[in-house]
């Protein structure tokens, strides 16, 4: 991107929302819990509790948030940031996030969830590279890092 000011516009960790009101809010992309719909507008909900409500409706900001910052679909009325993944239900159909909260998964997303716990609970074991989710039927995932895991067993 080109400069504005002498300010580079491109930081590829920051997300930019228009806001009800006009004002923008620029978030840090680790701050989003989880984006959902509602009609016309969708509301951000973040880590801290605060939940804001963008002026564009989920499908605007869709695609940018599923291949730049690795949020995952998990119905057509709700993005997660899968960084704030903590534990996946297969059986209840449902994802408790970090802060506690339990979302739905929507069926036709649930084969791609099981994709992705599978390969975060192999990646450890064979080299720590991070998995990625893609799927001929639904809109891939960005590469999803997970920090470092330990088998105690192994040493």
């Amino acid at each position: 991107m080109s400069n504005l000011n002498g300010t580079a516009l491109e930081n590829i960790n920051r997300i930019c929302i228009q806001m009800i009101g006009g004002n923008y809010l620029i978030l840090n992309n680790v701050e989003v819990l989880f984006i959902e719909a509602d009609r016309q507008v969708c509301h951000l909900n973040l880590i801290n509790g605060n939940r804001h409500t963008a002026v564009r409706h989920l499908g605007y900001y869709k695609q940018g948030l599923i291949e730049q910052y690795g949020f995952i679909e998990l119905s057509k009325s709700i993005l997660v940031n899968t960084i704030h993944l903590q534990k996946y239900s297969p059986r209840e159909r449902n994802i408790q996030l970090t802060s506690g909260q339990i979302l739905p998964v929507a069926k036709t997303r649930q084969e791609v969830l099981n994709k992705l716990f599978r390969q975060m609970h192999d990646c450890w074991k064979y080299d720590n590279s991070a998995p990625s989710v893609a799927s001929d039927d639904l809109e891939p995932a960005s590469s999803l890092s997970y920090g470092t895991f330990t088998n105690e067993n192994s040493k």
